[in-house]
């Protein structure tokens, strides 16, 4: 949301909506969970294990 790491205008209004939107925040929660689940699951661990270890 930053650019040059200083705050804008448009930074600032797209912080405003996350805050106060709350459909929005529910769609980038889900959002971020299922990339969690994709990527830092425990099946994932077990995936990446078993080609270390050879098993």
């Amino acid at each position: 949301m930053l650019e040059n790491n200083k705050i804008t205008v448009k930074a600032l209004n797209e912080m405003k909506e996350l805050i106060y939107d709350k459909t929005l925040q529910k769609d980038i929660a889900e959002h971020n969970y299922k990339l969690g689940k994709k990527y830092f699951s425990y099946k994932v661990l077990e995936r990446k294990l078993a080609k270390i270890f050879k098993l």
